[in-house]
């Protein structure tokens, strides 16, 4: 068996298979042999290594199909496009994650080819990327429709916002359309809506907590100086004994700081 390149970058640019689905195709294999060929690119692969892994691990023979690509990102492109085709069971947050990926692939040339000079002539097709740098609501109408016939541009601004905003494993999960148990007992598998409503709930709580925090620390703050300042004019007037002792002791009463302080000459029960 011929040991193959892994590149990091391609490997991780797909989504992984969930646990159930990566030991069906390990049966498979295993039952069947590995029948679908491990496709590369300048010797790393570019397709099959969840195959590539079992095959080793298992002494298991493969066959190798070499393709040729202008370049990385065209190699990437061709990864994703066959992701899209072959996986039909990928959920909707995966589909539109590929997309994402896609349009940043194009992005990316777009600003090399600037970078190069390479500018575009008036009568040439508007680049995909081009879309991007017109807002987010005309980005995400893009890779809507790039991800699919059934995936609308709402989704994919509240996918958006999931990824933005939530832990990585919460969105690998939803990627994945993992199965959970909700507080009451039930299992569900995720979506998009129902991801984006708890994530968004959850940023409302914090957002609401922490002006909550700012506005009673402004308070204390504005009642802590202004008990500085009665704490001043009480211990300056008192010293000259230009008011009763009595007076000094009701303004600090009024200033919640009587308790703390001992002023020579001014007793509490006097």
């Amino acid at each position: 068996m011929n040991e193959l390149k892994i590149n990091k970058t391609f490997r991780d640019q797909l989504p992984q298979l969930p646990v159930d689905k990566y030991q069906k195709l390990e049966k498979a294999i295993i039952t069947l042999g590995c029948f679908d060929p491990i496709r590369t690119w300048k010797g790393f692969i570019i397709d099959g290594h969840h195959r590539y892994e079992i095959c080793m691990r298992l002494k298991i023979n493969f066959h190798v199909e070499e393709r040729e690509f202008e370049d990385e990102d065209s190699a990437m492109l061709w990864m994703i496009d066959n992701q899209a085709k072959n996986r039909r069971n990928l959920t909707t947050a995966a589909k539109i994650r590929l997309a994402m990926k896609k349009m940043d692939i194009f992005k990316n040339r777009a600003e090399k080819r600037m970078k190069s000079g390479g500018y575009e002539c008036k009568g040439s097709v508007k680049h995909p990327s081009a879309d991007l740098r017109e807002g987010k609501g005309k980005a995400a109408e893009k890779i809507a429709k790039e991800a699919g016939p059934n995936v609308s541009t709402r989704v994919v601004e509240q996918f958006m916002y999931i990824e933005k905003h939530a832990p990585e494993k919460l969105v690998n999960d939803l990627c994945e359309g993992k199965i959970v148990t909700d507080e009451k007992g039930k299992k569900h598998r995720l979506t998009v809506d129902g991801v984006y409503r708890d994530v968004k709930d959850k940023k409302l709580k914090e957002e609401l907590h922490h002006k909550l925090e700012s506005i009673e620390g402004k308070e204390a703050k504005a009642t802590l100086q202004t008990s500085r300042r009665s704490l001043s004019t009480c211990v300056t007037v008192h010293n000259y004994r230009k008011v009763p002792p009595t007076r000094t002791r009701q303004i600090l009463n009024k200033s919640f700081l009587w308790r703390w302080l001992i002023i020579p000459g001014l007793s509490t029960s006097q």
